[in-house]
């Protein structure tokens, strides 16, 4: 790993982490002055546990969530966020939450397959991701779970280890 990573720790829990590195960096819509290494938060299931936990309580007494859309690659923190989530002290205390990742077709466009549409219709939707910087996929991700009939009750970012809790009736 290159040495010129810092540690990001959060403020509520010092064992969620991610790596950053300053510098001038261009994506695909945009150029940002920060790059963010999520694979550490991805894949290590301590790590993931931790941010998952941090991210949780930001929901979980106020928020029902029947639901997690996974975005890039989060799967493993949604897991985690669900287990959280399910807990006595949850408003979501007793629901087995599923944790769903979607698919995109070849132009782009967000789909759930029949297997699991059941998951999105009619379900308080929790959408998960690891950063936005345009807000463009999770905006489509809105008007997915919506076209399959879900409702969004908030959108959640790894990144900065910021949960929002939205109202998207205008979107």
């Amino acid at each position: 790993m290159d040495k010129r990573f810092v540690d990001l720790r959060s403020g509520k829990n010092g064992k969620a982490r991610i790596k950053i590195l300053k510098g001038h960096f261009a994506t695909k819509n945009s150029h940002v002055n920060t790059y963010i290494d999520m694979s550490t938060v991805k894949t290590r299931h301590n790590n993931a546990r931790e941010t998952a936990k941090t991210l949780a309580e930001e929901y979980m007494t106020n928020t029902p969530v029947e639901t997690i859309v996974c975005l890039k690659n989060t799967e493993v923190i949604g897991a985690f966020m669900a287990e959280s989530g399910s807990g006595n002290a949850s408003v979501s205390a007793g629901n087995n939450i599923s944790v769903v990742t979607p698919e995109f077709d070849p132009a782009g466009q967000i789909l759930f397959r029949d297997n699991n549409q059941r998951m999105i219709e009619g379900k308080q939707v929790l959408v998960l991701t690891d950063s936005m910087s345009t807000g463009s996929l999770v905006r489509q991700a809105i008007e997915s779970v919506l076209y399959y009939g879900g409702r969004v009750s908030g959108i959640c970012a790894v990144c900065g280890y910021y949960c929002l809790i939205v109202d998207v009736s205008r979107i």
